[in-house]
């Protein structure tokens, strides 16, 4: 293609004298003129090109397009590229080809006076067909820098000749997806999205792909199944180190690479080793890759390991990219996915020659959203060449060679309409065998694996409905090279099974989420607890997480033998009123030291000074989980877990909430059964008459069970929500939500908290006699209550406190609140509740333990009062026992029966029964609160879970009330008056040890586990 001398010359006018090089160069028609002049050899010789290009790259002109050297006549170069452009190949490859193809062609060239190094790219099927010949033949070797050569060690990606042919051909062996492969595939796949959907729960798609993809690597690859969340999250963590670090590790290994590889290596890969030659040692049947590559025993083990670390890491990101960009094309196009349901049902009922279009959709998707790498390196042997519109193309020895594998699948000479996605183009032979499609091959070696895997994800997919939550972005995050995903990251929710499906039994059982252990675990092992400030949160919440650090960190648990002394003194005590409120808590305490003067002033600083501002510009992330963001604060600190809770958003769930959960002292029997069967109802709906904060949405729903025990309807407001209605995951967690904060705010901290332990200590501490028995009897019971409820009034109960920080309420409507509270509270005994809700259809087992453990307490106390009172005439004779019960009834919201001994036992065993065993129902439900999306203390309308900020700010306030206090086991005779007494004591803790294996073997039975009212998760008083 060299340019002949034209016919006609035509003469360049001279420049000015005083004319500088760059004011020539950056005219157009002197730097034509130019190109002309210096391209002709006749005229420039051979040093024309190579001035002209030293010219363009001084003054950065553009270069013109690159004619390739031509095989015949004789090499001669025409144009020559850049220094700035070899550079910028070398810092972002993709998008230098992606941008040097639009411009060039198929065939482009880049070099450099200024460099040896030279770059040829070649793009569609025809070119990067001759450059795989190129390979095969070995006059292309593969370019690897060589950093990454010593990272990864010997693979496959780093040979070449017979090297590579030779371990290329163990592996694909290794690696065909035998029968054994595939139903393991999709009987994950299975059980995985039916654990989806049995959830009931908003969840992304694209974690989804990545934690389905990772287990099935591990099996498919390693045969290892991993048993738990953490296990996967370990895995991933390392993985992503080394995907990381590998643009950093060019010339040397980067730390993190290597860390990550020798972990990956020592925690995972060899111990799956040796498990495998057990296997293949006892003949068992071949479970994996690795089992196949030690029975045939061709490599060496180093060689097995370092090639299955690679695929494995090379491999879990692009593998999820494609399941997870499947949910794309869903969204996407409607009516392509809705053909393939269409043909997946046809296939799934057997019809001869269904399913061609669900494998077209398949090859398709591989075309459309491109995974791996989308460029291939080479280095020149030799001279190579390369023929365009029979034209020949001479590539010189030592040029790095690039082939667009994306460019080749968006070809627009080869695919009609490339920029399409249209499936059917695979059912067209003419244009399916014409064009290069590259699919994306496991370990370098194996497309057919993948295949079988996105097939089957397509069989298994298609079986559900789904919503993707509007407004997300759906569009490829380009930061991601070889694994390109939504930016979104497809959130959904209202996971259905489409009519006709089957359904799995029991998939309840087959939903997993990880516990607190795990997460400490987990977070410990990927270093996120929190090391610099997060800007999701705010000033107080900051320092206020510090205090409590601090706080913590001192903190041992008090043993009762030891913490809780003799009562000394009689007599009036200062108190502080709670804020709006009338109600007194003392400001000392008998058994507990004052709290720092300088934490106070600080607390209350931060309190009344920090900024209280709602900052709804901060939110999650897509796809973020919530759960793990709270738990990277708290989870080295969290309180005890008295219930896991792996289902919490379906509405089993709620179900489980109701009659085996949180909700079960609010359940009540309708006075009649309403038309639509609902039978038993639990009523928070009076909370939308409080005053929340602009932005946040009202508290407030009442749900509503059949006989069954099974969700009928959600009443919120006056609106009337249903299973089927497109709301009802929204107004479950409204009501979830609600029931936490009103069992928080009114049931733990106003009632039993402020009301029935406060009061008690503070008349008992006025009104009784250091050596009085009742004084004596009472006193375990109210250990530190005087000390937190002052903390409490001055961390929850006053504005801008703890309390109004974690949820949605104004100070007015907390005032709401605590007089709403107040004026519902009633004197009524377990036996009485028990009898009020007349839960008839079903047995709760807050009814069931809570009635064993009523008897306990009541057994004791009468006991104990059958020691000093022998009837009633002695007990209103004693005018300690008359003054207590007489200020009693005056500062609790509720009145007393007249004093008897009779109504002295029954109030007794009352508070004591309050303080331990309901105070743990209502006060320890860490559970609850750890998953923003669970039981949320404050949410924005419409939303799926509270904010990031509300929600740190509750799990604050479960930390806070969680430090270990001495146990309903422990041992407090030492407080008794006599050695009956202390016999007494002692019979009632035998008593309640007893019990706790009584509550084991029911919750060993039940659906769901209750541990309220098992003594072993019990505490003796209200001491937190």
């Amino acid at each position: 293609m060299g340019n002949q001398p034209s016919g006609r010359t035509k003469v360049m006018a001279l420049p000015p004298p005083d004319a500088k090089l760059h004011d020539l160069a950056t005219d157009p028609v002197i730097m034509a003129d130019l190109r002309k002049l210096l391209s002709n050899r006749s005229i420039a010789g051979a040093y024309g090109p190579l001035l002209l290009a030293a010219i363009e790259e001084h003054v950065g002109a553009t270069p013109q397009p690159v004619a390739m050297v031509q095989r015949r006549p004789a090499p001669s170069t025409e144009w020559s590229g850049g220094l700035s452009k070899l550079r910028a190949f070398a810092a972002a490859p993709v998008a230098s080809f992606e941008a040097l193809h639009a411009t060039y062609g198929d065939l482009f060239y880049i070099e450099s006076v200024w460099t040896s190094d030279k770059i040829a790219g070649v793009a569609g099927p025809t070119l990067v067909a001759a450059f795989e010949d190129h390979m095969d033949a070995c006059r292309l070797a593969r370019s690897v820098p060589s950093g990454v050569t010593h990272l990864l060690g010997p693979v496959l990606a780093t040979l070449n000749g017979p090297s590579y042919k030779a371990r290329w051909t163990n592996l694909a062996s290794a690696f065909a997806p035998g029968h054994q492969f595939e139903p393991v595939v999709q009987r994950l796949f299975r059980d995985e999205l039916a654990a989806a959907h049995a959830a009931g729960r908003t969840f992304s798609f694209t974690v989804l792909a990545q934690h389905l993809v990772l287990k099935l690597l591990l099996s498919l690859l390693l045969g290892v199944t991993a048993s738990s969340q953490l296990e996967l999250a370990n895995v991933q963590h390392w993985i992503d180190t080394m995907v990381a670090a590998l643009p950093r590790s060019t010339v040397a290994p980067h730390n993190d690479a290597l860390q990550a590889k020798e972990q990956l290596l020592a925690t995972l890969l060899q111990p799956a080793l040796l498990a495998s030659r057990r296997r293949v040692d006892a003949k068992a049947p071949v479970a994996c890759v690795l089992d196949n590559l030690v029975l045939k025993n061709d490599l060496s083990d180093d060689v097995i390991l370092l090639e299955l670390l690679h695929a494995l890491y090379t491999g879990a990101g692009p593998l999820a990219a494609l399941l997870a960009n499947t949910i794309s094309a869903s969204h996407a196009y409607p009516a392509v996915w809705a053909k393939l349901v269409a043909d997946t049902r046809a296939h799934k009922q057997q019809s001869p020659g269904a399913w061609k279009f669900g494998r077209a959709f398949a090859k398709e998707i591989q075309r459309f959203y491109r995974v791996g790498s989308g460029l291939r390196f080479a280095r020149a042997t030799s001279d190579i060449t390369f023929a365009v519109n029979d034209v020949v193309y001479t590539v010189p020895k030592h040029t790095v060679v690039v082939a667009g594998i994306d460019a080749t699948h968006k070809h627009a000479a080869s695919w009609s309409a490339p920029a399409d996605f249209i499936p059917n183009r695979f059912l067209d032979d003419a244009e399916s065998t014409k064009n290069a499609l590259h699919l994306f091959q496991l370990g370098g070696v194996s497309d057919a694996l993948p295949t079988m895997v996105l097939e089957s994800w397509l069989l298994a997919v298609a079986d559900y409905t789904w919503f993707l939550t509007p407004g997300q972005e759906t569009s490829l995050d380009k930061a991601s090279v070889t694994s390109p995903l939504p930016v979104g990251k497809l959130i959904a929710s209202h996971m259905e099974r489409r009519v006709g499906v089957s359904a799995i039994p029991d998939a309840s059982a087959l939903v997993r989420l990880p516990t607190t252990d795990e997460y400490a675990a987990l977070i410990a092992v990927a270093n996120e607890q929190l090391l610099t400030r997060d800007p999701r949160l705010d000033f107080w919440t900051h320092q206020m997480y510090k205090l409590v650090l601090i706080k913590l960190s001192r903190w041992t648990r008090p043993e009762a033998a030891k913490a809780l002394t003799i009562p000394a003194t009689m007599g009036p005590v200062d108190k502080m009123t709670l804020a709006q409120t009338n109600i007194q808590v003392p400001l000392d305490d008998e058994d507990w030291p004052n709290q720092p003067w300088i934490e106070i002033k600080f607390a209350n600083a931060i309190r009344d000074y920090a900024p209280f501002i709602d900052n709804f510009d901060e939110n999650w992330l897509p796809g973020e989980d919530k759960e793990r963001y709270v738990m990277r604060f708290y989870a080295h600190i969290w309180p005890r877990i008295q219930v896991h809770w792996n289902d919490r958003y379906s509405d089993r769930a709620l179900e489980l909430m109701a009659f085996n959960g949180l909700g079960q002292h609010m359940l009540q029997k309708l006075p009649t059964t309403h038309s639509d069967g609902s039978y038993y109802t639990i009523a928070t709906n009076f909370m939308q008459a409080l005053d929340v904060r602009k932005g946040y949405a009202k508290y407030g729903a009442d749900v509503f069970f059949d006989d069954k025990c099974k969700v009928t309807k959600i009443v919120r407001g006056n609106i009337t929500y249903r299973p089927d209605d497109a709301e009802w995951e929204y107004v479950k967690m409204c009501f979830r939500g609600s029931l936490q904060t009103k069992v928080t705010a009114i049931d733990h901290l106003l009632l039993i908290h402020s009301t029935i332990a406060n009061h008690v200590t503070v008349v008992h501490r006025e009104q009784l006699p250091p050596t009085h028995p009742l004084r004596r009897l009472l006193k375990p019971f109210t250990f530190r209550s005087a000390a937190i409820n002052y903390g409490a009034g001055r961390a929850l109960f006053w504005p801008q406190g703890m309390l109004q920080r974690a949820i949605a309420l104004t100070t007015r409507g907390m005032k709401q609140a605590w007089d709403i509270g107040l004026g519902s509270f009633g004197y009524e005994t377990f036996p009485a509740l028990v009898e009020r809700q007349q839960i008839d259809t079903t047995t709760l087992p807050l009814h069931e333990d809570g009635i064993d453990y009523w008897h306990i307490v009541s057994r004791f106390v009468s006991s104990y009062l059958d020691l000093y009172y022998a009837a009633d005439a002695e007990v209103t004779a004693d005018a300690s026992v008359v003054a207590f019960w007489t200020m009693l009834d005056a500062t609790l919201p509720f009145a007393l029966p007249p004093l008897s001994l009779k109504s002295l036992h029954e109030f007794v065993t009352y508070f004591i029964f309050m303080v331990s065993s309901m105070h743990n129902h209502v006060g320890a439900i860490a559970e609850y609160v750890s998953d923003p999306a669970f039981c949320p203390s404050a949410w924005v309308e419409g939303e799926l879970a509270g904010r990031p900020g509300t929600s740190v700010r509750l799990a604050l306030i479960m930390i806070i009330t969680g430090f270990d206090q001495p146990q309903i086991t422990e041992d407090f005779s030492h407080v008794m008056l006599d050695d009956a007494a202390k016999c007494v004591a002692r019979a009632f803790t035998t008593d309640v040890k007893a019990q706790i294996p009584v509550v084991n073997r029911r919750n060993a039975t039940r659906v769901q586990s209750f541990q309220s009212f098992n003594p072993s998760t019990m505490e003796m008083a209200v001491g937190i």
